[in-house]
């Protein structure tokens, strides 16, 4: 994971978040390294920390704190004020981000550019920090901005990464990862139905993001959307193949849908709950999952039959986010307050929780998946392991396949094929990068 330094205004230290230090696991906010000594100490910004802070820029004139927090899909960018003896600045940017890859102010301390790919791509986006408008800044394509402080310019870095659908086998063995539907564009969030014959996902080969519908046997791939907007993720297949259900970022918010494969229709599901994300199809054919926010703020997980909002319980006890069917009618979760994959019954209201791994943390929430065969994730160092690859978890990390082109990145979700043979997943592969510096920012043509 990129975690980006930032300098106090006057140079004395330099700002880091405290999860990329040695520091106890669940401390969040930032750190400042005093520039001299090295010593560290805890920065106060009048905010309180979440556990995931990654990045903070300060305004040119010393007085506001840009910061940005929590990961792809729901990053978030919150607004400080440094002068406590004035009223705290209201933050109108808050959860409106699939990811991040960068931010920077702008001269005049109002305004600030950040990289986001809510429409698809990774662009630049101009956002008024006093009124929350967001506009695509010239469209341009691109990431990491980084504008002068003092004067009219702008440097970013227009990133060209490819990512390709890996099949990789669940035991040690010389059988190299099979790339599947080779593209030279990026592809994502797999999903395979239960019978192992449709591979769905997310690539923006034909130049927007789109889900593609793919045949592992013959090669065969087709686009079921034709989105104008936004980048869908959580892709999940009902079980009996006939529907997907996905979720899209969009600048007014997130969407949770659901496609008939037959017709290609979408729709909103009808949900017994206002605030329901993370939406994935249970084992049963009409089952729905999903995580909502009660009135205590911390979300909880859900079930209900897809036609009868009225039939919504909650299944959890404890907090949690990204439900997922398993095997003998276990419900695996990912529980953020203790950074822990967790499961519960899926027969009964409200149940107790119990911890099935600690290794599974919030940069891995989806990368893991359970059968009668055993629980599987990607692990990289981040989760306590010598070497990032595949692993079987249970009862302790063994390692199936070494995939060391990962080093410390965060993936998507890992999907099972057939009856565990292989799993699919989306890895990353080397990038290529061009620098590109603007002038006259302030006066760049917005693109809607």
């Amino acid at each position: 994971m990129l975690v980006p330094p930032e300098f106090l205004p006057d140079g004395s230290g330099v700002l880091l978040p405290w999860l990329s230090l040695p520091a106890p696991p669940q401390r969040g906010g930032f750190a400042v390294v005093d520039t001299r000594s090295g010593s560290l100490s805890n920065f106060a910004y009048g905010g309180e920390p979440q556990g995931f802070e990654l990045e903070a820029r300060f305004s040119p004139d010393g007085r506001k704190l840009l910061v940005q927090q929590g990961i792809a899909p729901f990053a978030a960018v919150h607004l400080y004020a440094l002068d406590y003896r004035a009223p705290q600045v209201p933050s109108p940017l808050g959860e409106r981000f699939n990811r991040i890859n960068g931010m920077t102010w702008l001269s005049d301390s109002r305004h600030a550019v950040i990289a986001s790919d809510n429409l698809g791509v990774m662009e630049l986006w101009r956002i008024d920090t006093q009124t929350g408008v967001m506009e695509r800044f010239g469209g341009l394509p691109g990431q990491f901005p980084s504008a002068a402080r003092a004067q009219d310019m702008l440097a970013y870095s227009h990133v060209d990464r490819s990512s390709g659908l890996l099949q990789l086998p669940l035991q040690a063995s010389s059988e190299p990862p099979q790339l599947l539907f080779a593209s030279n564009r990026t592809e994502s969030a797999p999903a395979v139905s239960a019978d192992g014959r449709q591979i769905a996902f997310v690539s923006d080969r034909s130049g927007s993001a789109q889900i593609y519908l793919g045949d592992p046997a013959s090669g065969a791939v087709q686009a079921i959307t034709q989105r104008k907007a936004g980048r869908p993720f959580d892709l999940s297949f009902s079980s009996d193949g006939r529907q997907l259900a996905f979720s899209v970022r969009l600048t007014a918010g997130l969407k949770v849908l659901v496609m008939d494969l037959a017709t290609r229709r979408q729709r909103r599901p009808e949900l017994g709950v206002a605030s329901a994300i993370d939406l994935r199809f249970g084992s049963a054919a009409d089952q729905l999952l999903y995580a909502a926010f009660d009135a205590d703020g911390a979300p909880h997980i859900y079930s209900q039959a897809q036609h009868k909002p009225d039939s919504a319980r909650r299944l959890s006890a404890c907090i949690g986010r990204a439900p997922r069917s398993g095997p003998d009618g276990w419900i695996y979760f990912f529980a953020p307050g203790d950074r822990a994959l967790k499961r519960t019954r899926g027969t009964a209201s409200d149940s107790s929780c119990e911890v099935v791994s600690d290794r599974v943390r919030w940069v891995n929430r989806n990368a893991w998946v359970a059968d009668g065969s055993g629980l599987y994730a990607v692990l990289t160092p981040l989760d306590r392991v010598e070497r990032a690859g595949l692993y079987r978890l249970d009862p302790s990390p063994e390692l199936l396949t070494e995939l060391p082109e990962l080093a410390r990145r965060p993936l998507g979700n890992l999907e099972l094929v057939r009856h565990g043979e292989h799993l699919i997943a989306a890895l990353p592969v080397a990038a290529n990068a061009d620098i590109w510096l603007v002038r006259g920012v302030a006066g760049v043509p917005l693109a809607r």
